[in-house]
């Protein structure tokens, strides 16, 4: 039998010889990131091991370019992704919630590094430990398509610190992380251009992302149960909820140049007043109060996205209506653009080149003080928000 390293520790809740074991995994995965990035040079000196010194340098960019850090993660998605057995696709989420912090204002995600905190890995060969091995596989495989490096994480089991609403689930976790991005003055994204006249261009998202989670579980709650986690009826629904962030860092960062560097500068596309990260508030929160009225304009939005299914079904089962589903969700919309409305068009066009799926949802207009006016897509209804 394998003698079990700091066998007291163990029965404390930490497995040492399991999260070594984990550790050297996402390791792997991390290294197998290096070259994803032709703007970061890793310089990897630990010699193999999943410890040791791990540095990185830029290439290519132009030395007056800036950096920011911009941490997020799941929220309680992760209670939803258990129970639908979804841990490969939720690197996705991760990465939506820290790449998009960056890419609406500009910037190009290159380097992001990540914290799992788990109430118990489990051992190898347990469910829970797999599932967890799949997450890392998972963000392994969004990184190399997004082109980002994974350049370290950490990993902590930190027992009843971590819970769930669910006790026996078969994982209890929190998945955070920051990413590393690159800004340069000529392609930031400050709304100081937004005009009346310009379009808004809506981009769509078919589940949830990682937000109104704890919305969502209410209304699986108020429809399935209590536990409705181990309610068979609720196994469509809830496969529905964990359905992953749809992913437009690669196509925004494209339109804004970062794809056509000139001296390491990049050169945009198209010009971008403003993008809106559809997350928690919604687009009230996101949209108005954010970029419309601090610039005092208005904006008139009646082509949303129809929301996805599972979403109608949630302010169905809450009893929500009127203006507060889009104050909880996103509507169907992970972000929105607002550019010139010669290059509407293209912008869509663009879209459809690299998977996304855009359209034109409204326009900024003017107005004696900044209201906005949503078709609501879940009952037909005019909204406004002054």
């Amino acid at each position: 039998m394998k003698k079990v390293t700091a066998p007291t520790y163990a029965q404390d809740g930490v497995n040492v010889d399991a999260g070594d074991t984990f550790s050297s995994f996402a390791g792997r995965v991390c290294r197998a990131s290096y070259k994803n990035s032709r703007y970061i040079e890793v310089i990897d000196r630990s010699k193999g091991l999943f410890r040791g010194p791990r540095t990185c340098r830029h290439r290519h960019l132009a030395p007056d370019c800036e950096f920011s850090l911009e941490p997020d993660g799941n929220g309680t998605k992760p209670i939803i992704t258990t129970a639908a057995l979804a841990h490969t696709d939720s690197g996705a989420d991760l990465f939506a919630m820290t790449g998009m912090d960056s890419i609406r204002y500009g910037g190009k995600p290159l380097v992001l590094v990540n914290q799992l905190d788990v109430s118990s890995l489990g051992k190898p060969g347990e469910k829970s430990f797999e599932l967890f091995r799949n997450m890392m596989d998972g963000l392994g495989v969004v990184a190399r398509k997004q082109n980002v490096v994974l350049l370290k994480g950490e990993t902590a089991e930190m027992s009843v610190c971590i819970a769930s609403e669910n006790p026996s689930a078969t994982t209890k976790y929190n998945w955070c992380g920051t990413m590393y991005s690159v800004f340069h003055e000529n392609a930031l994204i400050t709304g100081d251009g937004a005009a009346p006249g310009q379009s808004v261009i809506a981009l769509y998202d078919p589940g949830l992302r990682a937000n109104g989670g704890s919305s969502a579980r209410k209304a699986f709650a108020k429809r399935y149960g209590t536990e409705w986690w181990n309610n068979p009826e609720a196994e469509a629904d809830i496969k529905a909820a964990a359905t992953p962030s749809a992913l437009y860092e690669n196509f925004l960062a494209n339109l804004n140049g970062w794809d056509d560097l000139k001296d390491g500068v990049p050169q945009p596309n198209v010009r971008i007043h403003g993008i809106a990260h559809i997350t928690g508030g919604g687009i009230p929160s996101k949209f108005f109060n954010d970029f419309l009225k601090p610039r005092g304009l208005s904006g008139l939005l009646p082509n949303l996205w129809e929301p996805p299914d599972i979403m109608q079904k949630f302010a169905g089962w809450r009893g929500v209506s009127g203006r507060e589903p889009y104050e909880i969700w996103h509507g169907g919309q992970g972000a929105l653009l607002v550019v010139d409305e010669a290059s509407a068009r293209t912008v869509i066009a663009r879209a459809v080149q690299w998977n996304v799926d855009a359209k034109l949802a409204g326009f900024i207009i003017a107005g004696e003080k900044p209201s906005l006016s949503v078709t609501s897509k879940f009952d037909g209804s005019t909204l406004v928000w002054e």
